[in-house]
């Protein structure tokens, strides 16, 4: 008897799963593909209009496991034209590069349509079902059966054998909570339809930096130099516009650091000597941990563990002398130099300890 298995969702999730699937399996099954929205595969953090174009994803190519093909691959196959369609300079696709989101909602949804055609091809009944909700479901026996909401069609069939829930983070279906008051970014068209008015944001982190974006891009342009540098200019009457980042600690992102991929291995704090201290299980476990951590940073990098007196420090005041450096710089100016930094490092393809 074939197998019915029903994926609730259609983004990356499904998509690694079912690839997965789809080459171990010992027999093909009846798959039935679950998607509230009208496109499967994008994904929600990948759809275009839910990011604005100048969001980049905060994972580099070469980190994002490859499907039917690697992204590298699929970037060097389209047309100069439509790799500019997506906000990618075709001078700049490298392994090591960020892209716009919506560039990787058009590879995963590339992707998703070859995925599909293999897993026919193989004998697998595959069933998608855009435009439909599955808000509960109940075990009815040995089979899951799911509540299925959605239009233009009666679905009789709804119990599987085997359900995959891959919904994705659960966005708040209406961002803004209260006039003027929003809980994400996202939507970046509800941001977009702002005034230029005074806006705080609260946090200092990558989705910060989203909600900034989708501000200033909505408002003005960022201007690239022949030199690399970037410049923002506002648009014609947007000069009211005025973005205030709250942070609790004052800190913004660092840079994507230069490393090699797999990470090279450790001399002193490495895989086999923490098993090795796991399995013998002594009282003070963190604390041996702690200084085989210590042992290793000094060997690396002997200079940076001078500068935070790293053979006196506690293990409860790493974070504190990690960070006091960066708390004590003004943000934007530290920023600016971290990125100098990493830039220099991954011409001269140097990782920092």
């Amino acid at each position: 008897m074939t197998a019915s298995i029903a994926f609730v969702g259609a983004g990356p999730t499904t998509l690694y799963t079912l690839t997965a699937f789809v080459e171990h399996a010992a027999r093909p099954a009846r798959i039935t593909i679950f998607e509230q929205q009208a496109r499967a595969g994008l994904g929600t953090p990948y759809r275009p209009g839910w990011n604005d174009p100048a969001m980049l994803s905060n994972i580099a190519s070469v980190e994002i496991p490859p499907l039917c093909e690697t992204l590298l691959a699929w970037l060097n196959r389209p047309s100069r034209k439509r790799l500019i369609s997506l906000g990618i300079d075709p001078r700049d696709v490298d392994d090591r590069a960020f892209y716009p989101r919506v560039a990787l909602g058009r590879y995963f949804l590339d992707q998703f349509d070859m995925l599909v055609d293999e897993a026919r091809a193989k004998g697998f009944i595959v069933d998608i079902r855009t435009g439909h909700r599955v808000p509960d479901m109940s075990v009815q026996g040995n089979c899951v059966q799911l509540d299925i909401e959605g239009e233009g069609e009666d679905i009789a069939d709804n119990r599987f054998d085997f359900v995959v829930m891959a919904t994705g983070h659960q966005w708040p279906e209406e961002p803004e909570a209260r006039p003027g008051y929003f809980l994400s970014p996202w939507p970046a068209s509800a941001l977009k339809r702002l005034n230029a008015v005074n806006v705080g944001i609260r946090g200092s982190s990558l989705t910060a930096i989203d909600a900034v974006v989708a501000l200033a891009t909505a408002h003005g342009a960022f201007i690239e130099g022949t030199d690399g540098s970037v410049e923002y200019r506002i648009g014609a009457g947007s000069e009211g516009l005025a973005l205030t980042m709250m942070s609790r600690k004052g800190l913004l992102p660092e840079a994507d650091f230069h490393h090699p991929i797999p990470y090279e291995p450790l001399a002193f704090c490495a895989h086999e000597a923490i098993g090795t201290l796991i399995e013998a299980q002594p009282k003070d476990l963190l604390e041996q941990a702690y200084a085989l951590f210590k042992k290793e940073l000094a060997h690396t990098d002997p200079a940076y563990a001078d500068h935070v007196r790293l053979a006196d420090l506690a293990l409860e005041d790493f974070a504190e002398r990690f960070f006091a450096d960066r708390a004590d710089a003004d943000p934007f100016e530290w920023a600016a130099t971290n990125l100098r930094e990493a830039q220099a490092d991954f011409d001269q393809e140097i990782t920092v300890p």
